[in-house]
C-alpha cells in the first residue's frame, strides 16, 4: 500500500466544467451523514469565511443552508479527498444548529430510505439513523444521559482545570464557596448546597450548553474556539492577572527575523491551541483560506518552531515580554480574551439557579477587589462632640468609600465609629485621628471578605 504523505496537490475545481466539486456533509458529533450537495470555489471560501455551510445548485445559485429555515450547519472542518491530482470531493465536518440538515421535518439527515436490492429504488420506509454510526452517549438521548448524573434541583458549577484552576479555587476559597482543605483527587464535590464539577477548561463551554454543568468559568478564548460564543450567557467578566490587570492576547508569533510582515509570513504552517479561532481571525486580517497551514497543538507550541515542524505559532501572553526573551517576534495579535463566568441559558430561566449563579459571580468579584485592594476594619471611640469633625475628616482625606457608622454608646459623651479603609492606609489614620480628634481605643482588623455594593452581580 502507498503512502504518500508529500504536500498535497491544489483542490482540482477545473476538473469539472461548471466548477461545482460534491461535497457530502457529516455531523461531527454522531458521524452521521446528513445531505451530499456542491461547491464552488466561491462558495467554498463563503464557508471558511463564515462558519456556515455554503453551496452552489445549478437550479438555486449561491445559497446557505439555513439561511430560509434557520436551521443552519455550523462548520467544524472541511476536509479533502486524498487524489494525488488534487483533491476532488469534500467533506464539511459540521455541528447542526436546529433541526437538522433535511427539508423533510424530523428527518435529520436526507438519508433515511434503503435502495431495494430487487426494483433498485428507495423503498417506502423510513429507517432509523443507524446505530453504528452513533457513539454510545448518542444511543440515548444526551439530555437523559446528563441528567441520570445531576441531582434535580442543584446548581452545578464547573471549576476549569489548568492554569485557571488556581486563582478561580484560591478566590472561591476566599469567598468560603467550597472547602478549605484542596479538593486532592476528586472532581467533585458538593459545598453550600452547590455542586462544584472541576472540568477541563478547554470543554466547559460545551459542558455548560450540554448542562453537564449550569454555569463555569472558562477563558473567552476557549469559548471561541468551541463555537460556543452565541451559546452562552456571559455572566461576568474577570481578570486574574495580579501583575498587569489587562486581558491576556491571543497572538501570532515567529522567530526573529524570519518574517518582516504579516503577509509574508501567508502560507506558512502555524502550530496553535486554537485552530478555528486562528483561521477566523487571520481570515478577518485579510488572508484567504489557501494561505492558511494549521497544525493543531496540544502543548509546548513554541517547541514546534524548534522541532521544525511549524514556522509560526500562536501563544497566550499578557506584555509579549516571554516571548520576545525567547527571541521571538509578534505578527499580530488575534484576539484579546479574559476569563468569564457563563451559564447555560435554560439554568438562567430557574429563579433558584439564578440567584445561585449571581451569589458566586458576587462572591468571585469580592473577593478578587479584597485580594487587589486589601482592607481594614477601623473602629474607635469619639468624643461626641467631635464626631461630625472626623466623619468630615474622613470623607475629605478620600478614606473611606462609603459614610461610616455611628454608634451611641451608654456615656452620652462619647460615640463609636467603625469604617472600612485601605489596609495601608489604617495606620496612619489611626494617629492622625489619635493627634487630631483625641479618639480613643482604636482598634485595627483585616477583612477577609466583604461584598460592596459595587461588586453585586445581576443577571438581566
Amino acid at each position: 500500500m502507498e503512502n504518500n504523505e508529500s504536500m498535497p496537490a491544489p483542490l482540482n475545481f477545473e476538473k469539472y466544467p461548471d466548477g461545482m466539486m460534491p461535497v457530502a456533509v457529516q455531523d461531527v458529533r454522531t458521524g452521521n451523514i446528513l445531505m451530499q450537495a456542491f461547491t464552488t470555489r466561491e462558495t467554498l471560501d463563503a464557508t471558511l469565511e463564515t462558519g456556515k455551510a455554503t453551496f452552489m445548485s445549478r437550479s438555486r445559485g449561491f445559497w446557505c443552508k439555513g439561511d430560509t429555515s434557520g436551521d443552519w450547519l455550523k462548520i467544524v472542518e472541511v476536509r479533502s479527498d486524498c487524489d494525488p491530482d488534487g483533491g476532488d470531493s469534500l467533506i464539511y465536518l459540521v455541528e447542526p444548529q436546529g433541526e437538522g440538515a433535511c427539508h423533510n421535518a424530523g428527518w435529520g439527515t436526507c438519508f433515511r430510505r434503503t435502495v431495494d436490492p430487487d426494483t433498485r429504488e428507495p423503498g417506502e420506509g423510513l429507517n432509523e439513523i443507524l446505530e453504528w454510526q452513533q457513539p454510545f452517549w448518542a444511543q440515548q438521548s444526551p439530555t437523559e444521559s446528563i441528567a441520570a448524573n445531576r441531582e434535580s434541583g442543584k446548581l452545578y458549577f464547573g471549576i476549569p482545570s489548568g492554569s485557571l484552576n488556581g486563582p478561580v479555587m484560591r478566590l472561591l476559597r476566599a469567598a468560603d464557596m467550597i472547602p478549605g482543605e484542596d479538593f486532592g483527587r476528586r472532581y467533585e464535590v458538593e459545598y453550600n448546597g452547590i455542586v462544584w464539577r472541576v472540568r477541563d477548561r478547554i470543554e466547559m463551554a460545551t459542558k455548560v450548553v450540554n448542562g453537564v454543568v449550569d454555569a463555569g468559568i472558562t477563558g473567552k478564548d476557549y469559548i471561541a474556539e468551541t463555537g460556543q460564543t452565541d451559546a452562552v450567557q456571559v455572566v461576568a467578566d474577570y481578570i486574574f492577572s495580579r501583575a498587569t490587570n489587562q486581558p491576556s492576547k491571543l497572538v501570532l508569533a515567529a522567530r526573529e527575523g524570519v518574517f518582516s510582515s504579516l503577509e509574508e509570513a501567508k502560507s506558512s504552517r502555524i502550530a496553535t491551541e486554537f485552530p478555528r479561532l486562528t483561521r477566523k481571525k487571520l481570515l478577518e486580517l485579510g488572508w484567504k483560506p489557501g494561505d492558511i497551514d494549521i497544525l493543531l497543538s496540544l502543548g509546548k507550541t513554541e517547541a514546534k518552531i524548534s522541532d521544525g515542524e511549524a514556522r509560526l505559532c500562536t501563544d497566550i501572553t499578557e506584555t509579549g515580554n516571554t516571548l520576545r526573551a525567547n527571541g521571538m517576534a509578534i505578527l499580530a495579535t488575534l484576539f484579546e480574551s479574559n476569563p468569564q463566568l457563563i451559564a447555560n441559558f435554560e439554568a438562567v430561566q430557574d429563579e433558584a439557579m439564578r440567584r445561585d449563579i449571581e451569589e458566586v459571580a458576587t462572591a468571585l468579584n469580592a473577593a478578587l477587589d479584597n485580594e487587589n485592594n486589601p482592607q481594614s476594619w477601623i473602629e474607635m471611640n469619639v468624643p461626641s462632640d467631635k464626631v461630625d469633625g472626623v466623619c468630615r475628616f474622613l470623607a475629605e482625606q478620600g478614606y473611606t468609600r462609603k459614610s461610616p457608622t455611628v454608634l451611641q454608646t451608654a456615656d452620652d459623651g462619647w460615640a463609636v465609629i467603625r469604617t472600612l479603609v485601605k489596609k495601608t492606609d489604617a495606620k496612619q489614620l489611626q494617629r492622625q485621628l489619635e493627634r487630631k480628634f483625641n479618639v480613643e481605643d482604636v482598634g485595627i482588623s483585616d477583612v477577609n471578605y466583604f461584598v460592596s455594593k459595587e461588586d453585586k452581580v445581576t443577571i438581566s
